[in-house]
């Protein structure tokens, strides 16, 4: 069963010690998202094979939030019990007020370009129509999970739908596992691999065999090829990212144990896991962007190796560690939900007042024009999270929680 830490847990209003580095990796992991959906035409444009793969590859970015996330709530709300610290409620309610605010202030900055679109392709009448019937899961992060909405409205917002699924399968999750040694990491790990590569592995091997291209579905005047709906699904569905997260939440739960046990944190242990895990990362990023019928697989191959560098940086994470942690890596990192999450509108706005219908049309900025986008997206980003993300959140936190214990929070953004 599910234990509470109310009973034997620490309290939820105690804060254990912040992991800075963490904070500043969330803004590299989201700027390679940016630079995955903004800045392939210019790394391509500038004549590196490498520069273009590593922009192609950016959408791994994505399973790096997906792993980082299950470490930072095990780090935060796992109890010394192995279960939930804090009650359900509160736990729930502290993640509705970290995302949804911004989420769905970015899904109105999309109406007026997203509608326009719809009624474009579709006409008057199937554009609205289309409109209701993807706008109500995108309001309610229901969009990952059918293949014909994980990208309507705000593109990004399917993680965001495939997020909130994780937290709220969190306490089932953090109760059941049981990773406090390195033997039951590993087996834990390679367990969830397994399952995470089925589906991904099956379609690739499947796109060798059988023409799934020749086959479409169509529904309200949208159509998918039978390839596009194995690739929405393996690479999208919120139950087939599962396991990256929870893999997190093993790696969380490990670094608990090492702490509890007082195992040396700090030392050349959490330097040489960071410096070895970047090292494969960067060789990995140098030429898979290039592999593109093989990207599902590839997001699965590489979620073991983010583990391990969160799990480094966390124990100190040697030089890389120190760099992330620096005060200006922190408030990056603090922003970097809103990088992530107002990209797409944030592009639309950028784009519909500097550049050309076409370079707006098919994403492909110049790099001068990428780096400018880039610079407005953060300078905005620091904005909203001045001004609508963190105040919303305590807002709703002071409304929603009246007379309840507070829940954890730490500069992890949790």
């Amino acid at each position: 069963m599910i234990h509470q830490a109310a009973a034997a847990g620490p309290s939820i209003g105690s804060r254990r010690p912040q992991l800075d580095a963490l904070t500043g990796l969330r803004f590299l992991a989201a700027l390679h998202v940016v630079l995955f959906h903004f800045g392939v035409p210019a790394a391509a444009s500038s004549g590196s094979a490498v520069a273009e793969s590593v922009a192609r590859i950016g959408f791994i970015g994505v399973g790096l939030f997906f792993v980082l996330s299950g470490f930072v709530l095990a780090y935060n709300y796992a109890g010394d019990d192995g279960g939930l610290r804090g009650d359900r409620r509160s736990f729930v309610v502290a993640r509705f007020a970290r995302v949804y605010p911004l989420f769905l202030f970015a899904l109105l900055l999309t109406v007026p370009s997203y509608l326009a679109q719809l009624v474009e392709l579709y006409g008057p009448r199937v554009g609205l129509i289309r409109a209701v019937l993807t706008g109500v899961p995108a309001l309610l992060m229901l969009q990952a999970w059918t293949p014909f909405t994980i990208s309507s409205w705000n593109g990004p917002g399917w993680s965001l739908s495939a997020e909130a699924f994780f937290y709220l399968t969190f306490p089932w999750i953090v109760g059941r596992l049981r990773c406090t040694t390195w033997r039951q990491l590993a087996g834990a790990g390679a367990a969830l691999f397994a399952v995470a590569i089925a589906a991904p592995l099956a379609l690739f091997i499947a796109g060798r065999f059988v023409p799934l291209e020749a086959t479409t579905v169509r529904i309200l005047g949208g159509a998918l090829t039978l390839q596009d709906l194995g690739e929405r699904t393996a690479g999208f569905n919120p139950l087939l990212r599962l396991p990256e997260f929870a893999f997190g939440v093993c790696l969380g739960q490990y670094h608990l144990a090492r702490r509890a046990r007082g195992a040396p944190l700090g030392g050349g242990r959490g330097a040489w896991l960071t410096a070895g895990s970047s090292v494969v990362l960067l060789a990995l990023f140098s030429f898979a962007g290039h592999l593109t019928d093989a990207r599902y697989v590839l997001q699965i191959v590489m979620f073991p190796l983010f583990g391990l560098l969160i799990l480094g940086l966390a124990e100190g994470g040697g030089a890389l560690g120190r760099v992330l942690a620096t005060r200006p890596m922190i408030r990056l990192g603090e922003a970097s939900y809103a990088v992530y999450i107002l990209q797409v509108p944030l592009w639309h706005i950028f784009a519909k007042a500097l550049l050309t219908p076409e370079v707006r049309a098919e994403r492909s900025p110049s790099a001068l024009a990428f780096f400018g986008f880039t610079a407005f997206l953060v300078a905005a980003s620091f904005l909203a999270y001045g001004f609508i993300e963190a105040p919303a959140r305590e807002w709703l936190k002071q409304r929603l929680l009246a007379g309840r214990a507070r829940p954890v929070t730490s500069a992890l953004g949790t």
